[in-house]
């Protein structure tokens, strides 16, 4: 030990000390979080909670600034989310607008299937279809290229090129 440093000399507190000045500590706390005096000494007056319809009242009204600023602020937002991304919306609407038309599809041709001699008469029609075609387009050279510039006016059509 150091011989400058004297042993401080004892000090005897009370359970009634240390229980004011607990109380003194929890009232300067309380004090100092809410700037009021929360002395237990003295009566007080009680705060009042306001009338249940006006609490309602407010309820309300906040409720409808929310559905207000909502139906004011969204056709913006998504406005302006469909014009940053048109391309990808249209092209995920027209695919989840084919599946119905597929699946509709496919639920027609079986129940046309299912009629008999329809199946064998639309069938003789295909190959009589696909007779006129190839007699029509493939068979001769002038006409395949008939097929072909026809082709390409069509590809230029739907993709929207000038030509």
């Amino acid at each position: 030990m150091d011989p400058e440093v004297k042993p401080a000399e004892s000090v005897e507190i009370t359970s009634a000390e240390v229980a004011e000045a607990e109380e003194t500590a929890s009232h300067e706390l309380a004090t100092e979080q809410t700037g009021m005096d929360m002395s237990t000494e003295q009566p007080g007056t009680l705060s009042t909670l306001p009338p249940a319809e006006e609490s309602g009242e407010v309820a309300w009204q906040e409720a409808r600034d929310q559905v207000s600023w909502l139906l004011n602020v969204l056709p913006e937002r998504l406005g302006e989310v469909y014009q940053e991304y048109k391309k990808p919306i249209t092209t995920a609407g027209i695919a989840l607008a084919a599946i119905p038309f597929v699946v509709l599809t496919v639920a027609l041709l079986r129940m046309i299937n299912a009629i008999p001699l329809f199946a064998p008469t639309f069938e003789l029609v295909g190959f009589g279809y696909a007779a006129w075609f190839v007699y029509r387009y493939l068979l001769f050279a002038e006409r395949r290229q008939e097929l072909s510039q026809e082709y390409q006016a069509l590809k230029g059509r739907i993709l929207g090129q000038k030509g």
